[in-house]
């Protein structure tokens, strides 16, 4: 194209060869990933006692695999790497190196604290943030933040904040059974987190108080989010949902449990027991789908209304 004066325009060289020519400045970070890597390393490396031996939180074995495999995903649709450092971000890696030797000191002498986990965990997603920031600017930063925070899903809660949730969940499961047992015309007395049944007594313990069914909901409903739904929002609005959900299902788990022992107390234990559980969540499993879909509908309803 010409202007007035008859000079050709120069256009610049087409979007793929930016991209490619600011994708090369990425290259020399490669190094720089290693101990974002070896972070990551070291967090999974404390937590591996609880993915291994606590149910709640086996799922934690692929979180790892799943982040690399959604940032690879991200990885194909990324914009344009605009690579820079400053003072602040040198400033950043200083104070992250510091706090994850600082950290590990102190698992010395605590290695079975969960909090120490969670610290790794979160410096370790910290890093990652940070080098994708510094090989491609604040539009990396933002592309990949889902997928690199994603690896907290995967963090044992603290005992303490796990041991309060469940002190609320208990009576509050107690209560809803209750309910359910009398409205389907079940004599039952409760007395704090026991249920007196005609055949025996129903403990809602801390094992049956639901905390297990949210940490697994909790994890589906993000990797569900993820691979369903490209709405950052909708994964908040899911792990939402999930909450009581999560505590109608065990509810339900408990009543259908004292209704069994009601026919036969042997039914209430064993297999038995254990199938329903597993009925009971996939159940769960199959609302928190049905909410995504009612969500989306009421979502795409109010887009066509404006």
């Amino acid at each position: 194209m010409k202007d007035a004066a008859g000079a050709v325009d120069d256009p610049g060289p087409p979007e793929p060869i930016l991209r490619d020519r600011a994708d090369r400045g990425v290259g020399s970070r490669w190094l720089g990933l290693l101990p974002v890597v070896a972070m990551f390393c070291a967090a999974a490396w404390q937590m591996r006692i609880d993915w291994s031996y606590d149910e709640s939180y086996r799922y934690g074995w692929v979180v790892p695999a799943l982040m690399a495999y959604l940032i690879s995903v991200r990885w194909r649709d990324r914009p344009a790497a605009q690579p820079g450092s400053s003072p602040s971000s040198t400033a950043l890696w200083v104070a992250l190196g510091i706090a994850f030797v600082l950290t590990w000191l102190i698992r010395e002498a605590n290695p079975d604290w969960r909090l120490i986990g969670v610290a790794l965990s979160a410096l370790a997603v910290a890093a990652g943030l940070l080098w994708f920031r510094d090989a491609g600017g604040r539009a990396w930063f933002w592309h990949f933040a889902g997928a690199v925070a994603f690896f907290a899903v995967a963090v044992p809660w603290p005992t303490v904040l796990e041991r309060a949730i469940s002190g609320v969940l208990m009576p509050a499961n107690a209560a809803l059974t209750l309910e359910a047992l009398h409205w389907l015309g079940v004599p039952a007395i409760r007395s704090g987190n026991l249920i007196t049944l005609h055949e025996g007594t129903l403990g809602v313990e801390e094992a049956c108080s639901g905390i297990r069914s949210l940490l697994s909901l909790t994890f589906l409903s993000l990797v569900y989010a993820f691979f369903f739904d490209e709405k950052a929002w909708m994964r908040w609005a899911l792990l939402a949902a999930t909450i009581p959900i999560a505590i109608a299902a065990n509810a339900l788990r408990v009543t259908v449990t004292g209704i069994m022992s009601e026919i036969n107390p042997e039914l209430a234990h064993g297999f038995m027991h254990t199938a329903q559980g597993w009925v009971i969540f996939m159940t769960a499993l199959v609302i928190l789908v049905g909410v995504h879909q009612g969500i989306n509908s009421i979502y795409k309803a109010v887009r066509r209304a404006k």
